[in-house]
C-alpha cells in the first residue's frame, strides 16, 4: 500500500519482488522514493528528505486513527508515516510524519 503511494508523490516507480525493492525513472524521482522507501523501512526519516512535517500525538489517539491514513494521503497528496524509532534525526516515539508530493513542471517530465 505504502509503496504505490511513494510511487505516485515522487513520480517514480516503484516495485518490490523477492523482498528487493526496484525504482525506474527520472534521478530525481528515484532519489525521492528511494528517500520515502528508507524512512518507512527504518522507522526514521531519510537525512535527504527535507520538507517533513512532524506531529508528535498521543499514543491513545494514534491507535484509534491508524489504519485510516490511507483516505487522507490520497486526499490531501501526501506520504503519512508512523516512526517510532530513534536515530540519525532521532523523533519522539509515536510520531506521524508527513512528507509532500514533489512537484515538477510540465517540461521536466517531456
Amino acid at each position: 500500500r505504502k509503496l504505490e503511494r511513494i510511487a505516485v508523490l515522487s513520480g517514480a516507480g516503484v516495485d518490490l519482488a523477492e523482498g528487493v525493492v526496484r525504482l525506474a525513472g527520472r534521478a530525481e524521482s528515484r532519489q525521492q522514493a528511494d528517500a520515502f522507501v528508507r524512512t518507512h523501512l527504518a522507522g526514521r526519516p531519510d537525512p535527504r528528505l527535507e520538507s517533513l512535517l512532524q506531529v508528535p500525538v498521543p499514543g491513545a489517539w494514534l491507535a484509534s486513527w491508524r489504519g485510516n491514513e490511507t483516505a487522507i494521503e490520497q486526499e490531501l497528496g501526501v506520504l503519512i508515516f508512523f516512526l517510532t524509532s530513534k536515530g540519525a534525526r532521532a523523533l519522539e516515539t509515536l510520531t506521524v510524519v508527513e512528507g509532500q508530493r514533489n512537484e515538477f513542471e510540465a517540461s521536466e517530465l517531456a
